[in-house]
């Protein structure tokens, strides 16, 4: 994957299945606080197994990232579900500090199922996600955009 240098916290583990809490504060002291959950996949999940990134063979072992909650120096960000909710079986994150902004970097999957995901976040939305199969980890696999209109501006 490719980052720009920055500050950079050490890669966490994430849980396979439940909560995983992540955190990174900066020198002035404004604190980023990264919930991420994954849940079993099962027969009710919405999308087809085989059009995760990550899943694994054994339908039977496969986790899906269903939630992240995300609060920049306690403001809440809200992280649409098209950012995550392909994601499968994530093994490790961290966040990483860019001025202005920063990044959530996931990975997940195994072998050859393996993947790096790349969630961008400035002035309180969701700007980017990034993605990138291992086997070809300097090719784009696929990027977003996003972008918002405040609900208080004029038509």
């Amino acid at each position: 994957m490719k980052t720009v240098a920055a500050a950079a916290a050490p890669i966490q583990s994430v849980k396979p299945d439940g909560q995983t809490q992540i955190a990174s504060r900066d020198s002035n002291g404004d604190a980023i606080q990264i919930d991420l959950t994954q849940t079993k996949l099962n027969k009710n999940f919405p999308y087809e197994a085989d059009l995760l990134w990550g899943f694994f063979t054994d339908a039977s072992s496969n986790y899906v990232l269903t939630l992240i909650s995300i609060h920049d120096d306690g403001h809440s960000i809200e992280v649409p579900l098209s950012a995550y909710a392909d994601l499968a079986n994530v093994r490790f994150a961290s966040i990483v500090r860019l001025p202005h902004s920063f990044c959530l970097n996931i990975y997940g999957g195994d072998t050859g199922a393996a993947y790096s995901a790349q969630l961008t976040f400035g002035n309180g939305v969701t700007v980017s996600r990034i993605l990138y199969d291992d086997e070809f980890p300097h090719q784009v696999d696929e990027k977003t955009s996003y972008s918002f209109i405040s609900p208080t501006s004029p038509n």
